[in-house]
């Protein structure tokens, strides 16, 4: 159907920026193909090595699941905070990233943790990671006719301590200022040997970036700041109602040794039984 409407058809999941645009006059086209009937989009599941969340998975069982939230408790902390409740049980983990849009959340904790994308079209599957999915202000790498089909985060080699870190400028569910998710490999010495971090709301597309000063050795205070002074560098503000580039650029420094500090003191999370509510 896609492919036979062409530009005249954008694909639905769960509607919740869609819907807005197509509101407030920004989008007006003939068709609109829903994809809730597709069968097996809506899963959470291991398979050969993966973590697969199927693209129509509301972000509230991404969040909730014991899965993500005892083997990604990053992940799990990331989408626990996108938006509100009502905005979280009804958008899903594909349309969120197919969206594009560079201040989305789940994107800083996915982009460190090496996750990638399954793709659909007219030309057959294909595997994308996620750092070349975005290509663009509110730009995919999706062709005509393609769909996101799945997210895949790999189960090998975890970072042993992580945080989520958002700031909002302006009330608490707004789009966020500032968005980050730190990773952090330590060796049995708690040395550490590798660090990244995925940085939203900052450029024109979702960052990855290695944090090199922080390798082989442990992670201090004056570490932490100097990670934030090169975060604040490569990142490209874009000024809006939320600070303009001068002020974002600083929020990036703050913010980045400020997740880079809480990621090394926080402890291995136990396992717990799923949540029904996510507050």
């Amino acid at each position: 159907m896609l492919v036979d409407y062409g530009d005249d058809a954008r694909p639905i999941a769960g509607g919740t920026a869609i819907q807005i645009f197509r509101h407030l006059g920004l989008l007006k086209l003939p068709y609109y193909v829903d994809l809730a009937g597709i069968p097996g989009l809506n899963s959470i599941s291991i398979d050969n090595g993966c973590l697969t969340i199927g693209a129509m998975t509301p972000l509230a069982d991404v969040a909730a699941s014991l899965e993500v939230r005892s083997r990604f408790p990053l992940m799990a902390d990331a989408y626990r905070r996108v938006a509100n409740p009502r905005i979280r049980t009804t958008a899903t983990a594909g349309g969120n990233l197919a969206h594009g849009d560079y201040r989305l959340d789940p994107p800083a904790a996915l982009l460190p943790l090496g996750a990638s994308v399954s793709i659909h079209g007219p030309s057959g599957s294909r595997e994308l990671p996620l750092a070349s999915f975005f290509v663009g202000l509110e730009e995919t790498a999706l062709g005509p006719g393609e769909l996101l089909t799945a997210v895949r985060v790999p189960l090998a080699d975890p970072p042993q301590r992580s945080a989520f870190l958002k700031f909002s400028s302006l009330a608490a569910n707004d789009w966020p200022c500032f968005g980050t998710g730190v990773c952090l490999w330590l060796d049995a010495n708690g040395q550490c040997t590798r660090a990244s971090a995925g940085i939203t709301a900052m450029s024109p597309t979702p960052l990855l970036l290695d944090l090199p000063m922080l390798a082989g050795s442990a992670v201090s205070e004056a570490l932490a700041q100097e990670a934030g002074a090169y975060a604040a560098e490569r990142v490209d503000p874009i000024p809006d109602l939320r600070g303009s580039a001068v002020y974002k650029r600083k929020i990036a420094a703050v913010c980045t040794a400020d997740a880079i500090l809480r990621a090394i003191a926080a402890e291995p999370r136990p396992v717990q039984e799923p949540a029904t509510v996510i507050p």
